[in-house]
């Protein structure tokens, strides 16, 4: 019967017995570390490579831990792009409020759909970057410029000064655009605003701020409001709703429907 071979971990060798002349003893002298003068420098550079040796192992634990945070953060910015809510409104909404403003709904579709008006948006956009309009909602209350949604004191003062010709600041030079202006063009004061329909801090403007300048200085013929586009491309609806101004322009209903944008939002 053959023999059934062995794993190497099953194998047992036991070692042979040698004779004496096939080997030979060599008795090695004892060695204390006390005993050599170099003892301190031994010492320091045990202590030294040790030191190395712990800044190494905190700094691969530093570099793993990074790498770790890092995908982490890629994963969960990954879950949130793939989670991003769709706009609130569609296309079809917009077209629906065209019917509200009681406009010509299939001229406004047609202006809708098409691109005739992108290279105007783009020019206020391109007018808005030359002026210094850095951010949404951007003014320029005759060439002197106020950024962001201020409270309404903040432009009182601003034209408040203006009337009195008290202003000091630099002035930019500022065109007032193609849409209708909002009181009188002869007023002493134009104050352009450029804006983003989307944007939550120009609606903020429109609700709180607006409504004050207009009663103490528009109406009052002190000063004129105009506007002008800045959709900003982290709106995914700003430049649609730039459009169906543009169209609702088109039928002379161009406030309106910057009134309706803004109010559909809130």
């Amino acid at each position: 019967m053959a023999e059934t071979p062995l794993s190497e971990s099953d194998t047992k060798k036991t070692p042979s017995k040698k004779s004496s002349d096939q080997y030979f003893e060599i008795t090695l002298p004892k060695f204390r570390f006390k005993d050599t003068p170099l003892a301190p420098l031994w010492v320091f550079l045990l202590l030294f490579f040790a030191f190395l040796l712990g800044m190494m192992t905190s700094k691969i634990q530093y570099l793993e831990k990074q790498k770790t945070e890092t995908t982490n953060s890629q994963g969960v910015n990954t879950q949130i792009n793939q989670q991003a809510p769709q706009p609130r409104f569609t296309s079809d909404d917009i077209k629906s409020w065209a019917k509200e403003l009681s406009l010509d709904t299939k001229k406004f579709n047609t202006c809708f759909d098409s691109t005739k008006y992108d290279e105007i948006i783009q020019k206020d956009m391109d007018a808005g970057i030359t002026a210094g309009a850095e951010a949404t909602p951007s003014f320029f209350i005759n060439g002197v410029k106020i950024v962001g949604a201020q409270p309404y004191t903040i432009f009182k003062d601003a034209l408040d000064k203006e009337l009195a010709g008290t202003v000091t600041d630099e002035r930019v030079d500022v065109e007032v655009g193609h849409f209708p202006v909002m009181g009188n063009a002869n007023a002493a004061i134009k104050i352009v605003e450029f804006s983003d329909f989307e944007c939550p801090f120009c609606r903020r403007f429109y609700e709180d701020t607006l409504p004050l300048i207009k009663k103490n200085y528009i109406d009052t013929g002190k000063a004129a409001l105009y506007y002008r586009h800045e959709p900003l491309s982290i709106h995914p609806m700003a430049k649609p709703f730039a459009k169906a101004a543009e169209c609702a322009n088109e039928q002379n209903k161009f406030w309106e429907m910057h009134d309706l944008i803004f109010k559909k939002q809130s």
